[in-house]
Protein backbone atom coordinates (compact mmCIF):
# COMPACT_ATOMS: atom_id res chain seq x y z
CA UNK A 1 0.00 0.00 0.00
CA UNK A 2 2.98 2.73 1.09
CA UNK A 3 4.50 1.49 -2.32
CA UNK A 4 1.82 2.27 -4.07
CA UNK A 5 1.18 5.90 -2.35
CA UNK A 6 4.82 6.46 -3.15
CA UNK A 7 5.09 5.35 -6.61
CA UNK A 8 1.52 7.37 -7.70
CA UNK A 9 3.68 10.65 -5.57
CA UNK A 10 6.47 9.99 -7.77
CA UNK A 11 4.78 9.65 -11.48
CA UNK A 12 2.40 12.99 -10.13
CA UNK A 13 5.63 14.78 -9.59
CA UNK A 14 6.89 13.69 -12.93
CA UNK A 15 3.74 14.82 -14.53
CA UNK A 16 4.15 18.24 -12.67
CA UNK A 17 7.88 18.93 -13.70
CA UNK A 18 7.53 17.64 -17.11
CA UNK A 19 4.54 19.87 -18.22
CA UNK A 20 4.46 21.56 -21.58
CA UNK A 21 5.78 25.18 -21.77
CA UNK A 22 3.27 25.06 -24.89
CA UNK A 23 1.01 27.93 -22.29
CA UNK A 24 4.11 30.17 -21.84
CA UNK A 25 2.35 32.72 -22.08
CA UNK A 26 -0.92 34.86 -20.89
CA UNK A 27 -3.87 32.97 -22.53
CA UNK A 28 -6.16 35.67 -21.71
CA UNK A 29 -3.66 38.49 -23.68
CA UNK A 30 -2.81 36.32 -26.52
CA UNK A 31 -6.30 35.93 -27.16
CA UNK A 32 -6.62 40.35 -26.67
CA UNK A 33 -3.84 40.68 -29.21
CA UNK A 34 -5.15 38.21 -31.80
CA UNK A 35 -8.43 40.34 -31.39
CA UNK A 36 -7.10 43.45 -32.12
CA UNK A 37 -4.54 41.99 -34.92
CA UNK A 38 -7.78 40.49 -36.31
CA UNK A 39 -9.68 43.91 -36.59
CA UNK A 40 -6.64 46.49 -37.32
CA UNK A 41 -5.61 44.73 -40.34
CA UNK A 42 -8.33 44.89 -42.37
CA UNK A 43 -9.08 48.20 -40.94
CA UNK A 44 -5.74 49.06 -42.26
CA UNK A 45 -6.00 47.69 -45.73
CA UNK A 46 -9.49 49.29 -46.53
CA UNK A 47 -8.60 52.97 -44.93
CA UNK A 48 -5.44 52.72 -47.49
CA UNK A 49 -7.43 51.89 -49.69
CA UNK A 50 -10.40 54.71 -49.79
CA UNK A 51 -8.45 57.16 -47.79
CA UNK A 52 -12.37 57.75 -46.41
CA UNK A 53 -12.61 59.61 -43.09
CA UNK A 54 -14.89 57.04 -41.59
CA UNK A 55 -12.32 54.00 -42.12
CA UNK A 56 -9.44 56.18 -40.51
CA UNK A 57 -12.11 56.70 -37.78
CA UNK A 58 -12.89 52.61 -37.51
CA UNK A 59 -8.52 52.72 -37.05
CA UNK A 60 -9.45 55.52 -34.12
CA UNK A 61 -12.16 53.39 -32.54
CA UNK A 62 -10.33 49.88 -32.60
CA UNK A 63 -7.41 51.96 -31.10
CA UNK A 64 -9.05 52.94 -28.11
CA UNK A 65 -11.89 50.11 -27.65
CA UNK A 66 -8.93 47.02 -28.63
CA UNK A 67 -5.22 47.66 -27.68
CA UNK A 68 -4.73 47.42 -24.26
CA UNK A 69 -0.92 46.88 -24.71
CA UNK A 70 2.26 49.26 -23.50
CA UNK A 71 3.82 50.58 -20.68
CA UNK A 72 1.34 50.73 -17.61
CA UNK A 73 -0.52 48.29 -18.85
CA UNK A 74 -1.47 44.74 -17.60
CA UNK A 75 0.28 43.40 -21.09
CA UNK A 76 3.59 45.79 -20.59
CA UNK A 77 6.49 45.02 -22.23
CA UNK A 78 8.18 43.22 -19.09
CA UNK A 79 4.84 40.88 -18.94
CA UNK A 80 4.93 40.09 -22.44
CA UNK A 81 8.91 39.73 -23.16
CA UNK A 82 8.26 36.62 -20.91
CA UNK A 83 5.63 34.89 -23.66
CA UNK A 84 6.76 32.18 -26.56
CA UNK A 85 3.77 31.42 -28.31
CA UNK A 86 3.96 28.28 -30.47
CA UNK A 87 0.85 27.84 -33.43
CA UNK A 88 0.90 25.53 -36.09
CA UNK A 89 0.37 21.63 -35.87
CA UNK A 90 4.06 20.83 -35.33
CA UNK A 91 5.68 21.22 -32.27
CA UNK A 92 8.30 24.83 -32.71
CA UNK A 93 6.88 25.30 -36.18
CA UNK A 94 5.71 28.78 -36.06
CA UNK A 95 6.90 30.87 -32.58
CA UNK A 96 5.84 34.07 -31.83
CA UNK A 97 8.27 35.58 -28.95
CA UNK A 98 6.84 37.96 -26.85
CA UNK A 99 9.19 40.74 -26.53
CA UNK A 100 8.92 40.99 -30.51
CA UNK A 101 5.21 40.78 -30.78
CA UNK A 102 5.14 43.37 -28.12
CA UNK A 103 7.40 45.77 -30.38
CA UNK A 104 5.63 45.06 -33.37
CA UNK A 105 2.06 45.81 -31.56
CA UNK A 106 3.87 49.34 -30.50
CA UNK A 107 4.92 50.09 -33.55
CA UNK A 108 1.12 49.12 -35.57
CA UNK A 109 -0.36 51.22 -32.82
CA UNK A 110 2.13 54.32 -33.44
CA UNK A 111 2.13 54.38 -37.00
CA UNK A 112 -2.02 54.28 -37.15
CA UNK A 113 -1.84 56.97 -35.09
CA UNK A 114 0.61 58.77 -36.86
CA UNK A 115 -1.69 57.66 -39.64
CA UNK A 116 -4.82 59.42 -37.97
CA UNK A 117 -3.38 62.05 -36.70
CA UNK A 118 -1.78 63.42 -40.55
CA UNK A 119 -5.45 62.76 -42.08
CA UNK A 120 -6.87 64.60 -39.43
CA UNK A 121 -4.72 67.81 -39.65
CA UNK A 122 -4.55 68.17 -43.82
CA UNK A 123 -7.52 65.32 -44.77
CA UNK A 124 -4.79 63.65 -46.34
CA UNK A 125 -1.47 61.36 -45.26
CA UNK A 126 1.83 61.91 -47.21
CA UNK A 127 3.85 58.56 -48.79
CA UNK A 128 6.29 58.51 -46.11
CA UNK A 129 3.25 57.68 -43.80
CA UNK A 130 1.53 55.48 -45.96
CA UNK A 131 4.47 53.23 -46.59
CA UNK A 132 5.76 53.34 -42.89
CA UNK A 133 2.18 52.18 -42.10
CA UNK A 134 1.91 49.71 -44.67
CA UNK A 135 5.36 48.24 -43.81
CA UNK A 136 3.68 47.42 -39.69
CA UNK A 137 1.23 46.38 -40.95
CA UNK A 138 2.89 43.64 -43.31
CA UNK A 139 5.43 43.19 -40.35
CA UNK A 140 2.45 42.46 -37.98
CA UNK A 141 0.84 39.94 -40.38
CA UNK A 142 3.66 38.03 -41.11
CA UNK A 143 3.91 37.36 -37.79
CA UNK A 144 0.08 35.98 -37.21
CA UNK A 145 1.06 34.74 -41.43
CA UNK A 146 -2.36 36.58 -42.75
Amino acid sequence: MKKGILILTVLCMMLIGCQSDHDAYDVDGFSAVKEYVDTIIPLIDKALDSMEETDVQEITKTNEQLFIFGEGTKYDKAEMANWTIELGLEEGEWVIEGEELFEQLMAVYQTTNAFINEFEEQSKVSEETVKALQQERTALAEMFRQ
